[in-house]
């Protein structure tokens, strides 16, 4: 089909102006020839970008990755080929490749002009910077159109592929967590009865107290039977909750509530793996969720990274079955440290309540993070303060409960948030 541009539509009515003057007289012969002229010539120009937009037709477009697997902030290069294939060429080839919404292009070249040779391959290059998650690119828009850009012969090639981003890891999350004790990861001493790893004092035996714990020579010493306690190491545990629910996908992409929360789950549970802890996951939906119970080993933090790097807003739905899918997590999270990540649209009045009901026997360890998009203008600041008001009086509820409540907005979580996951942590090691 072959569509006139803004230029071809001047163009051909200055054609037809020009010889409706002539015929009226005006300019006689002058007019008459130079508008003949014109129109005839849009005519040839015209049959000639419906050969080439039979060349489009049948070109063969091609879109290539250097890497399907980023890390959110890094630069990917994306290879565009038409391959002609006709044996007509192209004088004027149009190429806009489509890219995803959470995506944008860093660099020129996915939008140019360039000359397709018959028989040939026209090539261009340009390099994208995604948010993490899954990114389809949908398909390519080619065009071939006369030299002069009079008409074009549009055609959408449904080429897609597919680019999966991990969340940014904050190095700072770590540093502040590595300078400050207790927190997840590091190594907590608690008295426990039996065989430990250093002495920790002498008491008076219990019953229930293993006999072979007994110390005979504070025992003859004091007359009372006497046993020993030892100082244990244990690790800490960590269940991560990651909403991704619709509401939380909300906003500028990069600064959204989900973007946040994936970048705190994935700092997090990296640090904690590193350490040794026991890191465990669940990642929801809004009508599904996926539960990881806790395991050693960094592995479990990669696995993190990559099943967040298969989210997208169009395979969520909204947070109908919180509450539900936050006691399937605690059923698997027995004697962890809980922290649910949410944001945007959670703390609303119904959902605090059930919220507030499935955590009550779980106060102890469990913290609740309500991480706010980032405003980037005054009008998005002033709301945000607003909704920040409306969270903090709701967020009364969980507290009432017992439950640990941070209601943040934009990066404070990298500082606040390991504190306030610290407090918790002492509740649990007390």
């Amino acid at each position: 089909m072959v569509e006139a541009t803004l230029r071809g539509h001047v163009y051909t009515f200055t054609g037809a102006l020009l010889a409706a003057m002539g015929m009226l007289g005006v300019g006689w012969p002058y007019t008459l020839l130079l508008g003949s002229t014109l129109l005839l010539s849009a005519y040839l120009l015209y049959r000639l970008a419906e050969r080439y937009g039979e060349s489009v037709v049948t070109a063969k477009v091609s879109r290539r990755l250097v890497r399907q697997v980023a890390v959110e902030g890094e630069e990917v290069e994306v290879a565009l080929e038409i391959r002609e294939t006709s044996g007509t060429g192209v004088p004027l080839l149009g190429v806009t490749d489509y890219t995803p919404p959470r995506a944008s292009p860093s660099s020129p070249g996915h939008q140019g002009a360039a000359t397709l040779p018959a028989k040939g391959v026209a090539e261009t290059y340009y390099r994208v910077r995604a948010f993490f998650g899954t990114h389809v690119f949908p398909g390519t828009l080619v065009s071939g159109g006369d030299a002069f850009g009079l008409f074009t012969s549009p055609r959408f090639a449904a080429e897609t592929s597919v680019l999966r981003v991990l969340p940014y890891y904050s190095g700072a999350v770590e540093e502040i967590l590595s300078s400050t004790l207790p927190w997840p990861g590091e190594t907590s001493r608690v008295r426990r009865r039996g065989h430990g790893l250093e002495f920790y004092e002498i008491r008076e035996y219990e019953p229930g107290d293993d006999p072979r714990r007994i110390v005979w020579t504070a025992t003859a010493r004091i007359g009372r039977l006497m046993v020993r306690e030892d100082e244990v190491e244990t690790r800490s545990k960590l269940m991560i909750f990651v909403d991704l629910s619709r509401d939380m996908w909300l906003g500028t992409p990069g600064e959204t509530s989900a973007d946040h929360v994936a970048r705190a789950a994935a700092s997090l549970a990296a640090y904690a793996a590193r350490m040794g802890d026991l890191v465990g996951y669940t990642i929801f939906l809004g009508d599904k969720w996926f539960v990881r119970p806790p395991a050693r080993g960094v592995e479990v933090a990669e696995e993190l990274a990559g099943r967040l790097s298969m989210a997208s807003p169009e395979a969520t739905r909204p947070r109908s079955l919180l509450a539900r899918a936050v006691e399937d997590s605690l059923h698997y999270s027995e004697g962890c440290v809980f922290l649910l990540l949410t944001g945007t649209g959670v703390l609303r009045e119904g959902a605090v309540s059930a919220l507030s009901r499935t955590l009550a026997g779980d106060a102890w360890r469990s913290l609740v993070a309500v991480l706010l998009p980032s405003p980037r203008d005054k009008v998005s600041r002033l709301l945000n303060l607003a909704e920040k008001r409306h969270y903090s009086e709701l967020a009364g509820i969980l507290k009432r409960a017992g439950i640990r409540v941070v209601v943040l907005d934009g990066w404070a979580w990298v500082e606040v948030l390991p504190a306030a996951l610290g407090e918790v942590r002492l509740r649990v090691a007390a």
